[in-house]
């Protein structure tokens, strides 16, 4: 062998040698204390692994082992910052996060691994009664602060009452701070049940999809197989069964 076939053989060797040890892409999926959706077993601000559960978060998990793709869940507080996290890191994703105008081109989308109503509750006993949007607009109405649900209602001339928590809105609820807590159906209606407060629907204002939102920069690839794993859970059935096994 001459020496310069004998330095390309060894070329591309070492070659095979660095792309065989590349690390594999490990996708980091962010999420918010936000049950049944996405919580932490333990019940606190922080979790990761198996201890953060819920609907979206076992859909999540699925979409990963089916699209066979590496992913590291972690729960943090608060979402606005887990969001600009998520915008500023090329291997990042959130969920569970609806798809906005305003959200749309800022990320990638996978899903949707969940269905969610944004409604209005208020106490059981109160004479409330809210048969169109702008009928809320005389009332004090809580929202968690930089949530879709906030965004939306402050577009539509709210001036809310707005909390990091959505515990604390709860609270001031049965307290009589304020007189209309803006809250995701399920997450509103749990979280009443955990905090021994008796609530009542009193309006419907948005029925929506959640999805997996990823940075621009996770691979189109990866995407791809997310979204092709989620369409096939969505059309097997298996994330309405996965839904509806959080209250049977």
């Amino acid at each position: 062998m001459s020496r310069n076939n004998w330095l390309i053989a060894n070329i591309f060797l070492l070659l095979g040698c660095i792309s065989f040890n590349l690390p594999a892409f490990e996708l980091k999926l962010l999420t918010e204390n936000s049950p049944p959706f996405n919580m932490s077993a333990g019940g606190g601000n922080f979790a990761r692994g198996d201890q953060v559960v819920g609907i979206a978060t076992n859909v999540v998990r699925e979409v990963c082992k089916k699209a066979s793709v590496s992913c590291e869940i972690t729960l943090r507080f608060p979402w606005s910052r887990i969001y600009e996290q998520t915008l500023e890191r090329s291997e990042y994703g959130i969920f569970s996060m609806a798809r906005t105008p305003e959200r749309a081109s800022l990320f990638q989308w996978v899903g949707p691994v969940a269905k969610n109503k944004w409604v209005f509750l208020a106490k059981a006993d109160s004479s409330i009664t809210v048969n169109k949007l702008d009928d809320a607009k005389k009332y004090i109405v809580g929202a968690y602060k930089g949530d879709a649900k906030e965004k939306f209602l402050t577009d539509h001339g709210f001036n809310l009452e707005t909390s990091l928590k959505d515990d604390r809105l709860a609270k001031k609820l049965g307290e009589g701070k304020i007189d209309l807590w803006a809250v995701s159906e399920l997450s509103g209606q749990m979280l009443a049940k955990k905090l021994d407060l008796s609530v009542k629907q009193v309006f419907v204002f948005g029925e929506i999809d959640l999805f997996i939102g990823l940075n621009k920069e996770v691979p189109a690839d990866v995407v791809s197989k997310m979204q092709k794993a989620a369409e096939e859970l969505n059309k097997s059935g298996r994330i309405h069964e996965i839904q509806n096994s959080y209250f049977r």
